[in-house]
């Protein structure tokens, strides 16, 4: 019962938003702490600690200092050369410690985006990442403890890869859209465009680092899906077809986030024009479309028809379909030949086969990586325009 009690889960929200809150203001504060002290934000790239890692740093040497000889001794004083001769050799310094230098190779700005950094993250971040895995295997445990046969149907998978879906995008067009703005406002923007590396380079640069920073957060439907096709409530197809609407979502909200992080300066509105520019597209767009034909009466089929499109290309629908046609533990054997997906876009493609629907969702793919190729293209048009 506690989960039909609203103000239980109020409070529980709560509990978690205040949880949240304290962790960003010990962040904040351990920033504004460094800034404060005169730290530029430039990371472990900045002058000093490139200035450690280059080696140890050659002492000077020990000043001699010798006795005058004794007054009346009838000896003249002896050079100053003598006298080091004569004088017990000091103990050398140790040397310092050499610092390993880690090797570049290839392209130095990919060499630096796929450099990965989860192994220096705090041990809060472990923390909660580890708190959160906990939390998604407990659900697991309680929709199975709860209703044995959940996984048995589609709805079930439908749920869990949707809503997967949906944080992945969201998380990819965060990711995304800061990967130009966090150099500007490091002030390390404008060194980059300062070397001789061409505006292509660093566009493909900042596109591999994109997709490698938001490739974990993909694995969550990839291994749903894995693991439950291998159980058998899930047909293996599902798979491959996922991928293509996968990379399709993320090339588009890649070269979206690297137009609107070349634009802009600061991050939040990269990063807010970005999550825009997707609702727009698979929300606003589909909605106002199906009022369009709900006006119409259902009477043009060219409406319809350029409708339905509209709402094919949207990816949340397309998983949607996707898992209604192959999850569940009676579509895990079942052939592909008795397998259809329903489409919105074309009559013909009311009831598509397999391969039929895989060819749509290479199309609509298609769609959307010219949509991402021109947006990168205009972002690889404002690198030298637009610095501050």
């Amino acid at each position: 019962m506690m989960f039909f009690a609203w103000w239980v889960n109020c409070l529980v929200s709560l509990g978690l938003a205040s949880l949240i809150l304290t962790a960003c203001v010990a962040m904040v504060r351990r920033v504004g702490l460094r800034m404060v002290a005169g730290a530029t934000g430039a990371g472990a790239s900045s002058a000093a600690a490139i200035a450690a890692s280059a080696g140890p740093v050659l002492a000077p040497a020990p000043r001699q200092v010798t006795a005058p000889p004794p007054s009346g001794s009838g000896h003249a004083a002896s050079p100053p050369v003598l006298d080091a001769l004569r004088a017990p050799a000091l103990a050398a310094p140790p040397p310092a410690r050499r610092v390993a230098v880690r090797e570049i190779t290839g392209s130095p700005i990919v060499w630096r985006e796929l450099r990965s950094t989860w192994l220096k993250r705090g041990v809060l971040y472990w923390v909660l990442l580890g708190v959160g895995i906990w939390l998604l295997l407990l659900i697991y445990v309680l929709i199975v403890w709860a209703e044995r046969r959940a996984f048995l149907d589609n709805d079930a998978h439908m749920v869990f890869i949707v809503t997967y879906t949906i944080i992945a995008g969201l998380v990819t067009a965060v990711l995304a859209a800061t990967n130009i703005t966090s150099e500007k406002e490091s002030r390390s923007w404008e060194l980059l465009l300062c070397t001789p590396l061409g505006d292509w380079h660093i566009l493909l640069a900042k596109f591999v680092g994109a997709l490698r920073r938001c490739l974990p957060i993909w694995m969550l439907p990839i291994a749903h899906i894995l693991l439950f096709s291998l159980v058998g409530c899930c047909n293996a197809a599902l798979l491959p077809m996922y991928l293509l609407i996968a990379g399709g979502m993320v090339v588009m909200l890649v070269g979206a986030g690297l137009y609107f992080g070349s634009r802009f300066r600061r991050t939040t509105t990269a990063v807010m024009l970005n999550i825009a520019l997707a609702l727009g597209l698979w929300a606003a767009l589909p909605g106002a479309a199906a009022l369009l034909v709900e006006a119409s009466g259902y009477s043009n089929e060219g409406i319809s028809d350029a409708a339905g499109l509209v709402l094919d290309v949207n990816p949340v629908f397309q998983t949607g379909t996707a898992c209604s046609a192959l999850a569940g533990a009676d579509k895990a054997l079942r052939p592909l030949s008795r397998v259809t997906f329903r489409w919105e876009g074309f009559r013909q493609f009311h009831s598509a086969g397999f391969a039929e629907s895989l060819a749509y969702l290479v199309f609509l793919a298609s769609l959307n990586v010219v949509l991402a190729a021109l947006l990168a293209w205009r972002a690889k048009c404002q690198f030298r325009r637009r610095w501050f």
